[in-house]
This record gives structure tokens, sequence and C-alpha cells, in this order.
């Protein structure tokens, strides 16, 4: 059995995975739903969050895999290995830290990408046994509805207490990083009025709303 610091880096690199920042966020972290379950080996892991902002904005930032070390705190770097159709290959290196505790983690995932309702992403290598997500977007009361599930198989104990929560305090941080960043690009394009004809009239007006 691997010692508890080993397990963390795991646990690390699956947050990170199932991702899959500024002060302009107008909600809680709180309202960002996440659970985590442990079944056997299997670990499984559900969010779910709305935004407000069109679906095309989000998904901008959910697959900008490119400019992730920006949006996400604890990537050092994330790179797009390979394109063929809607399938990328994309490696990602980081560090997550939690209190006194630093860990390293790397991942690579082929991600499938059906815009812009559906990415699933399949681990090829990295600090797992297996991993498998998909994360679904839909318009939902002039917002853009997230909802995230995933599975997968460390490669180390993962303990029952401690690792659930520190997935699910990782998964929740990383979307609310992500979350913020969709608002932010939003409100660059509403004030340089490059979105405003994408977006619908009924998400303009929630969104303006929402930054008051």
């Amino acid at each position: 059995m691997k010692a508890l610091p080993d397990t963390l880096v795991a646990l690390a690199a699956i947050a990170t995975c199932f991702a899959a920042p500024v002060a302009a966020a107008s909600r809680s972290a709180d309202e960002i739903a996440v659970t985590v379950g442990q079944n056997g080996d299997v670990i499984t892991i559900n969010a779910r969050l709305c935004v407000a902002v069109s679906v095309e904005e989000a998904w901008e930032v959910l697959t900008d895999f490119e400019h992730m070390t920006q949006i996400v705190s604890n990537l050092e770097s994330s790179q797009v290995l390979s394109r063929s159709g809607n399938k990328v290959v994309v490696s990602q290196r980081g560090r997550a830290t939690r209190g006194p505790l630093s860990f390293a983690f790397d991942t690579v995932r082929e991600v499938d990408l059906q815009p812009y309702s559906l990415i699933r992403a399949h681990l090829l290598s990295g600090s797992l046994k297996r991993l498998e997500g998909a994360t679904r977007l839909s318009s939902q009361d002039a917002q853009t509805r997230i909802v995230n599930h995933g599975e997968f198989v460390a490669d180390v104990w993962v303990p029952p207490v401690l690792g659930i929560h520190f997935i699910e305090a990782e998964t929740r941080k990383q979307y609310q990083e992500m979350r913020d960043e969709m608002l932010r690009r939003h409100r660059l394009h509403a004030t340089s009025g490059v979105s405003d004809a994408a977006l619908d009239p009924i998400s303009k007006r929630a969104c303006d709303a929402d930054s008051d």
C-alpha cells in the first residue's frame, strides 16, 4: 500500500481531469454541486452548475486547453498533443496545494468534442489506472447548465474520508475558476459588442442583470 502523500498526488490529477478566476464571480462556490462516491476501487464524481453565459461561451472555456493554465490555478502546463477531427489528445501537468501539502501530477487524455453539447474524456496515461468522464452542456433558464459525470480507478489506495473530501474540494474549486473565467469573457464580449449577436435576448438580459 502506498503512502498517503502518493495517494493525494493521484487525487489531484483526478480533480483536474474532470475539469477538466476573478473577483467578479457573483455566486458562491457552494452553488456548484459536487458529489463524490466510492464503490470498491471505483470513484464516481458528479458535478453540476449553471452560468449566466451562452453555451458557446461556456464551451469556449471548457475546451480552451492551450490556455487552461491561465484558468485553472493548479495547472503548470496544458498542451494539445494532436487533433484529428473532433478528437483531441491533451497533456496536462500541475501541482495541487492544500494547506502545507503540495503534490505534483500529470495526465494524458483523449477528448472527444461534440460542439456544443458534449465533451468526453478518456485517460491514455498518467496517475490513474482508468478514467472516463463526460461533460454535458445545455441551455436552461437563460443560462448554460453544465453537468459532469466521471468514474475512475486510482493506482493507489484512496482513503474513504480524506480522499473523498480532497477530490470534492478540488473539483469544486476548479469549476469555480472555470465559471469565473466564463463570466469574465462574457463581460469582455458584451463590452466590445463581439457576442451581442450570438446571445439570445433572454440570456443577454439575465447576464446583464447578474452583473449589476
